[in-house]
């Protein structure tokens, strides 16, 4: 059994919604520009090729509450379950439906932060780009385990928050596989 609390979307014209996510400017983010290697200069990223369109706060709760989701999107009440349902009750074919990556933050005492992202597909803006073509490699089927979580990185920044927790946090990359503190699981679904 497990509780899920769904935080809304930022709405900027109601400040009165506590409990909401909304997207960060991916300027925020410095990365490695185009010489890096040679002149070791990070410069601020581009804009994301990928779209966030939910973010799920997950308690578990029962016996296992201690131990957090591994297979979120398999739970009927998922938003890829609920987008999926939507387009069954639509009578549209569900391979229809976006193409989202689920990236499932497991947070020891039986916490989960689920992002979902939906990856353009070809026809539409960046769906024909360097990066979604590289995305849709790393997530196919050819790819395994290991090297995933040799190459995936995470870029760890607070965009609002008190000078001890952005300095508690840092802003330097980290390779997923090598931190034994951080699961990470990636779920792709269309």
């Amino acid at each position: 059994m497990s509780m899920i609390q769904y935080i809304h979307q930022a709405d900027p014209k109601n400040e009165e919604v506590k409990q909401c996510w909304s997207a960060t400017d991916c300027e925020t983010f410095q990365v490695r520009g185009n010489n890096y290697l040679e002149d070791r200069i990070k410069i601020s990223s581009q804009s994301s090729c990928l779209q966030l369109v939910n973010v799920d706060l997950v308690q578990r709760q029962g016996s296992s509450f201690d131990i957090p989701h591994q297979r979120i999107s398999w739970q009927k009440w998922s938003f890829v379950q609920r987008l999926h349902t939507k387009y069954r009750n639509a009578d549209q074919p569900v391979t229809d439906a976006p193409f989202i990556l689920v990236i499932n933050h497991m947070i020891p005492g039986g916490m989960n932060v689920v992002l979902h992202f939906r990856v353009p597909n070809q026809t539409q803006e960046y769906g024909n780009s360097t990066a979604v073509k590289m995305l849709r490699q790393f997530m196919s089927k050819e790819v395994d385990d290991d090297y995933r979580d040799s190459k995936l990185k995470i870029i760890p920044t607070v965009v609002e928050g008190g000078w001890i927790v952005k300095r508690g946090v840092g802003n330097k990359p980290a390779i997923i596989g090598t931190l034994f503190w951080f699961v990470i699981v990636i779920v792709f679904s269309n």
